[in-house]
């Protein structure tokens, strides 16, 4: 039963987050991510959709790759050793990251770019594929935590410490690590530990957990959007040091409206699974495209957007929703029919 049930609730939050991924490229030239199509007036609800899409998203799905390697640990303690890790994970993640990360490159950038910087770039991941290099040092970290044999409440401060100075800029993507790694060892505690949910799955947490995210994430939106992102303090007069201090409490703020979104669906999710035990094979079978649709989504609205005539024949309005869907619908096509051959099963599977 428990393993339907981790089925169940990582099925339907994962659904939920391949949409809001879509939904975010795709509106991601009004809110500033992607670079304006020529001619768009600003439109502020869709600014709006964008940065909702996108508030808690990338975390939890941090969140429930962790959550899941919980699990598996959980029922076969060797999943965790760094040899099997390391494995398993370069298949995964950074193969499919290199080999997308070509076809990006040829697809989207500068080939005249000198070929260490290409190879580099590809590396690194390129566009949105940057996910799938990051997400493999926080399999690594948490190998790594759990090898040492450090007590976990010390892992977790660790954790935060390391997301507070994630402004550092380190290569190969572990920048990025640094800031979403707590939220990947705290899916995988709250997994590996047998955490007894229905402690904090109730309607007055539910409740709790959608205000305080909305609280936060409005507060962090406007701050970020009045301040640039930036807390401008001048504690020392020195910029350096200013600096520092100004991207630490960046990152908690951020930390905290990150937290709360991730509270927030993991607490619904798991609410409406205690009313609701069973669940449509639609949303379970599209879970499993979603790595795929991940992968082909931006192509696709890439091309739409800044290789096609489209965004001057539809309109402003219309533009994001068509983008939406179009991408979604052949972001399934090509991830079915690439699951039919054995190279996409390896790659995507």
């Amino acid at each position: 039963m428990a393993e339907k049930k981790l089925l169940l609730d990582v099925c339907i939050i994962r659904f939920i987050l391949i949409f809001l991924l879509v939904l975010y490229h795709a509106f991601a030239i009004f809110c500033g991510a992607w670079t304006p199509i020529d001619g768009y007036p600003e439109i502020r609800s869709y600014w709006w959709i964008g940065k909702v899409s996108y508030s808690f998203m990338l975390e939890s799905f941090v969140f429930i790759s962790g959550y899941v390697l919980g699990y598996q640990v959980l029922r076969s303690p060797e999943k965790i050793k760094f040899k099997s890790i390391a494995t398993s994970k370069v298949k995964r993640l950074l193969i499919p990251s290199i080999v997308f990360s070509i076809i990006y490159y040829l697809c989207f950038y500068d080939l005249r770019e000198p070929v260490y910087k290409i190879c580099y770039s590809i590396f690194c991941g390129t566009g949105h594929l940057w996910f799938l290099p990051m997400l493999f040092w926080c399999f690594i970290f948490t190998s790594l935590a759990e090898k040492t044999g450090i007590k976990k409440r010390f892992v977790l401060l660790i954790a935060i410490i390391m997301s507070l100075l994630s402004s550092v800029p380190l290569p190969l993507r572990l920048s990025s690590a640094l800031y979403y790694f707590i939220f990947f060892y705290s899916g995988y505690l709250l997994k590996s530990t047998d955490f007894n949910v229905e402690k904090v799955i109730s309607f007055r947490n539910l409740v709790l957990s959608v205000l305080m995210y909305i609280v936060l994430f409005l507060g962090y939106t406007l701050y970020s959007e009045r301040g640039g992102g930036r807390v401008n303090l001048h504690i020392l007069n020195n910029y350096m040091i200013d600096k520092g201090i100004s991207s630490i409490c960046n990152n908690m703020f951020r930390l905290t409206a990150g937290v709360s979104g991730v509270a927030a669906v993991y607490i619904v999710v798991n609410y409406f699974l205690s009313k609701k035990r069973t669940l449509s094979k639609f949303i379970i079978a599209f879970s499993s495209y979603c790595f795929g649709v991940y992968i082909f989504q931006q192509f696709i609205l890439k091309y739409l957007y800044y290789y096609t005539e489209l965004p001057h024949i539809i309109s402003p309005g219309i533009l994001p929703w068509f983008g939406f869907i179009v991408a979604l619908f052949v972001s399934l096509i090509l991830t079915s029919l690439l699951q039919k051959t054995n190279i996409g099963r390896k790659l995507i599977g």
